[in-house]
């Protein structure tokens, strides 16, 4: 299996200290499924629409990554912004009985999936859903009713543009699968049972706010993980 981060230029440069702090936690919790950074440049950078721009170059990296990769190859894609708690080198497993695996809301959290965590395996049929993800995310940059039809129940572009194929039937014959966000990809919801019951932990709301020390007084429940990504950012800074 192989397994990708996307760093977007021009982007928070705190996703960048949030990518090594990924790989650290990767190279001691799951040794055996190393993940690549890829930088991807921000095409015509504006800073109204950054966050959304940024969100259609990650589909289209995706998209590139998937083409280049030959059929039957394994992919994995992680949001730079997680940390790797238990092993995932299980994850190919998954793929036995689908084509694509996405990790599903739980309860508490406010989208219907999240793509941030994403499980493939490639053919000519996931190449052809790459391409059409990838047109519908561009149309929805520039069509914002389009985007906003889909925006309350899937979140962000990459996220929206997926959830509006999957609505309108048009996957192409592909097959996908969701597993539970609290074991695969821990949200917000999540984070407090994350040391005990979660693989890979997204860092977002008070966790990631309590990290960048946004957040003065961080939650009790959130403690370990705070603690645990602190560590390993020591340890990537240091070298």
């Amino acid at each position: 299996m192989e397994i990708t981060t996307f760093v977007i230029d021009e982007a928070d440069p705190w996703y960048c200290d949030a990518a090594q702090v990924l790989i650290k936690s990767q190279q001691e919790r799951s040794p055996n499924t190393p993940i690549e950074i890829v930088s991807v440049p921000l095409s015509h950078p504006d800073t109204a629409t950054n966050n959304l721009v940024a969100n259609v170059c990650k589909t289209k990296a995706m998209k590139q990554v998937v083409h280049a990769a030959p059929a039957g190859a394994i992919l994995g894609f992680i949001d730079a912004d997680a940390m790797v708690l238990r092993d995932i080198s299980d994850a190919e497993d998954l793929l036995d009985d689908c084509d694509i695996v996405l990790t599903s809301r739980g309860r508490g959290n406010v989208y219907d999936f999240n793509s941030g965590v994403l499980f493939m395996k490639v053919s000519w049929r996931v190449k052809n859903l790459l391409t059409a993800w990838e047109h519908q995310a561009e149309l929805m940059l520039e069509d914002v009713m389009l985007f906003s039809k889909y925006h309350k129940k899937y979140g962000g572009i990459n996220q929206s543009a997926l959830g509006s194929l999957i609505e309108t039937d048009q996957l192409g014959g592909v097959i996908i699968k969701r597993v539970p966000n609290r074991e695969w990809n821990a949200l917000n919801a999540d984070h407090g049972y994350a040391i005990e019951q979660s693989r890979i932990v997204h860092v977002l709301g008070p966790l990631r706010r309590s990290i960048r020390h946004e957040d003065k007084t961080p939650r009790e429940s959130l403690k370990g993980l705070i603690d645990l990504w602190k560590g390993w950012h020591v340890q990537v800074t240091e070298r």
